[in-house]
Parts: structure tokens; sequence; C-alpha cells
């Protein structure tokens, strides 16, 4: 990738980590910076299952970062500039790589969906990695409705007893079979914020918390990006609370501490370049990374090399009258061109 001009570097960092002992500390002192490189997503684009962790970017030590979200929702926040879209991005690319999921993007700009669908739309891909694509808020409304009619089935399903019981767990691991279901909302506070008052908004972000906050034992998970992380973003509602993954972009200290619970000598100069993100899981302490940035070119190889990984969304339990699924007869689908 590209690096940062050296008149912008900002040095390197030493990070204060737990030691073998209660009264021992690491210290990892940083001899390049790492977080000041451009890190591009990788172009091998493998298959992958939900259940197990995935890369997202670097950290400041060369490591891979790595999240998993086959139980979790995820919050990203930050400044508009500071690299949240290629973010969102790169989870959907992600996405698009693996096998058991059902990818529902709520985009009233369309500027996530657009690079995604493009190769689909252009008869390039058999079928689109966003397996539904909500633009307006009637759409997102009716796909929230369709997801927690879903849900509810789900729920009263034998099969989801059977799966706990073969396999001994509380949430059985996902498959093609029994698939996850994740939400990404972008910009979410033009949905949830506290000041938005058109009824079909408000309808909207009722149905996303209500996902976020009654169905994750059912597989469905909500992935929301916001300016801001403090619950006015969020129609008074603290998504932080019930996300298990926090992400901010470069932000201001104030902005740091509303997010996080452990943020003691964190600032925004741990995180300073585009890109940057400060992430934490389970409300653990933050730690910075440079995600990964998914450009134009490599999204529309994404779409075409994963395209129809994905399980039919109508063999999936979404009803059948949902403009999701079930997907066309493949003999219905243009061919590839050359």
């Amino acid at each position: 990738g590209a690096s940062v001009p050296s008149s912008e570097r900002t040095g390197c960092a030493v990070e204060a980590c737990e030691g073998n002992g209660a009264d021992l500390a690491l210290i990892r002192v940083s001899t390049y910076d790492t977080l000041g490189e451009e890190v591009l997503y990788p172009e091998e684009f493998p298959t992958r299952s939900v259940n197990d962790d995935y890369d997202i970017g670097v950290r400041r030590d060369g490591t891979l970062a790595q999240v998993n979200t086959a139980e979790n929702s995820v919050l990203v926040g930050g400044r508009k500039g500071k690299g949240k879209t290629t973010t969102v991005y790169g989870f959907l690319g992600r996405y698009a790589e693996m096998v058991d999921v059902i990818t529902c993007v709520i985009d009233l700009k369309g500027d996530v969906i657009r690079p995604f669908s493009m190769p689909y739309v252009e008869e390039r891909a058999e079928y689109p990695v966003i397996d539904w694509p909500a633009r307006t808020p009637a759409q997102g409304i009716r796909m929230c409705k369709a997801l927690i009619r879903a849900a509810k089935a789900r729920a009263a399903s034998p099969q989801l007893a059977a799966l706990k019981r073969e396999h001994n767990m509380n949430m059985p691991p996902f498959s093609p079979d029994w698939p996850q279901f994740m939400l990404f909302v972008d910009e979410g506070k033009g949905i949830t914020g506290s000041g938005v008052t058109d009824p079909e908004l408000v309808e909207l972000a009722r149905l996303i918390d209500t996902i976020r906050e009654m169905y994750r034992g059912q597989g469905f998970n909500v992935f929301v990006t916001n300016l801001r992380t403090i619950a006015t973003a969020h129609g008074g509602t603290d998504a932080r609370v019930q996300s298990a993954i926090l992400m901010l972009m470069s932000s201001k200290t104030e902005e740091i501490r509303n997010t996080f619970d452990d943020t003691a000598g964190i600032s925004q100069a741990d995180f300073p370049h585009k890109g940057n993100a400060l992430v934490a899981e389970d409300s653990g302490r933050p730690v910075a990374i440079a995600c990964y940035n998914a450009l134009p070119d490599t999204v529309d190889r994404i779409a075409v090399a994963c395209s129809g990984r994905h399980p039919d969304p109508g063999d999936a339990g979404l009803p059948r009258d949902s403009p999701l699924g079930p997907r066309p007869a493949r003999r219905d689908v243009p061919e590839r061109r050359a």
C-alpha cells in the first residue's frame, strides 16, 4: 500500500499490556508506524464461515486484527471522511466470502449498495452478494418486518431445539442450512437519531432496535455505522450496550470516552490516520488497527468472485412473500459476459 509522507508521520507508539503476573506488565515498543500505512483489502477471496474469526485489518504490531460476528452485533462510529465507508466495504467483502450468511443492507444514500450490486446489474455475476438491499424507508420497513417474522418462526421451530440438542449449545453453529442474518444499516443517525420525526423513519428505527435487542438467539444481528456513538444518535437507545463489537474511526477524546469503557491514556494520537480505528469487544480495552481499504475495483472483483456463495434466502427461513426470496432459477439469470 501507499505510505504516509514522512512529514505527516506521528512517530511510533508504546503500549502497556498484561504481564504473566498480577504485579507485572508487558511494554510493547513499536519501531515502525504500521498504522500509517494504507492496508489494501487482500486480493484472495477464500471461502469462509461466519462461525470463524476473520480479519478486518492490521494491528499496530503488524498482526492481523480479527473479529467474530457469529453472535455479535457491531457499532461503527466516526466523523465524515475518516474511513467508515471503506471499513463497511471490508466487512461486506468478508460477508460476501461466507457460505452461511444472508446479508441485508439498509442504505438510504445508496453508496454502499451500489458498488456491490453493479456486477449483478451488469450481468457479470449470477447472483448479488448483497441478498436484500433497501434504498427507501418503506423498503427497509418491509425488510425488517420479514426478518422479524423469520426470527419468530425460528424461535418456534423444532429444528432450532434439535440443533441445540445435537451440538449441546444454546446457539447452534451456523451452516448453509441454518445461516446467520446480518442487517447492515449505513449512516444510522438519519434513521435512529433523536431528532428524526418522519413516521416511516421512526417505525424503521423501532424495527431495527427490535431485531438487535430480541433476536440474537435466533441468529439475527445488526451492524450500524454512525457519525456519533452517543445515545442521541440512536434515538435514546444505548446501542453500545447491545453491540458486542465497538469500532471508532479517528475521533476526539470526548467521543472515545463516550464509546468505550476502558479509555485511560487513550487519545486521538493513538489512531491518527484515515482508516485507523479503535476496536473493542465485550467491554474490553480498545486496540488501534489500520482497517482494510477496499477500493472500487476490489469490491467489483469480490462481487464477481463470491457470487452465489450465500444460501438461497427462500430456503433459509424468510417468508416466501418477501422480496428477498426465493432466488430465481439459474436459467433465468443472464449468462456472465466474457
